[in-house]
């Protein structure tokens, strides 16, 4: 079995794989990029006024309850800061 390339097949063959390895690098970037990207549902963030813990509720769950204390919490609202305004 003897496998004869010319020049130009070689350059071409080079090419494409390049410009595969190019495409499946940025895909697997751009997939990453979004998995670290996630932010924290707003709804779900919750603010125990007796034990002053901020907590994320699950997503099933429908009880507002504070897990640390058992105590009815409320909506976690960040202090005025330069920190917070992509949360908001």
């Amino acid at each position: 079995m003897n496998i004869n390339l010319h020049i130009e097949e070689c350059l071409l063959l080079y090419t494409i794989v390049l410009l595969a390895f190019v495409a499946a690098s940025y895909i697997l970037f751009r997939l990453r990029r979004k998995a670290d990207n996630w932010e924290p549902s707003r709804a779900r963030l919750m603010s125990c006024r007796k034990c002053e813990k901020v907590f994320l509720m699950k997503r099933q769950q429908i009880d507002r309850r504070c897990p640390a204390c058992g105590e009815i919490s409320h909506e976690f609202r960040p202090p005025h800061s330069v920190l917070f305004t992509k949360l908001r």
